[in-house]
């Protein structure tokens, strides 16, 4: 497999985007565990049960460290979109939020985490490359 670089602007628009991906789900992973009155409110008008939040929370930060650790930043990832794809699910069903926001929020973060991965990652590059060309 042929090593590609990357400029340092792409570089570093990588590092921003999972940067800021990592920030947001670390700020949501934290406000789950520690459960604020506002979320456990919007989470018991939702129909759901509060109770759920902090397993939800500690998932979202296994899956988290998993990701920036470069060994299993992969692994996260796909973990992480697995998360976000059932978050996008109980928005829709919920109507807690807007549809934008309960579609485009987790889609965005998504986006964000696997660009951030492939600019970081050189493995990635070729296999999405050798994938595409074959």
């Amino acid at each position: 497999m042929q090593n590609q670089t990357m400029s340092k602007g792409a570089l570093w628009a990588g590092r921003i985007m999972s940067g800021a991906a990592t920030l947001f789900l670390a700020f949501d992973s934290i406000n789950h565990i520690l459960r604020p009155a506002s979320l456990v409110a919007a989470t018991k008008a939702s129909g759901m049960d509060p109770a759920i939040l902090l397993p939800i929370g500690i998932l979202l930060l296994v899956l988290l460290i998993l990701f920036v650790i470069p060994r299993t930043a992969f692994m996260g990832a796909l973990l992480i979109t697995g998360y976000l794809g059932g978050a996008v699910a109980a928005n829709i069903i919920t109507g807690a939020l807007p549809l934008f926001l309960g579609i485009g929020l987790p889609v965005v973060t998504a986006i964000f985490l696997w660009s951030g991965l492939y600019v970081a990652s050189p493995r990635l590059r070729d296999l999405l490359k050798n994938k595409i060309n074959s």
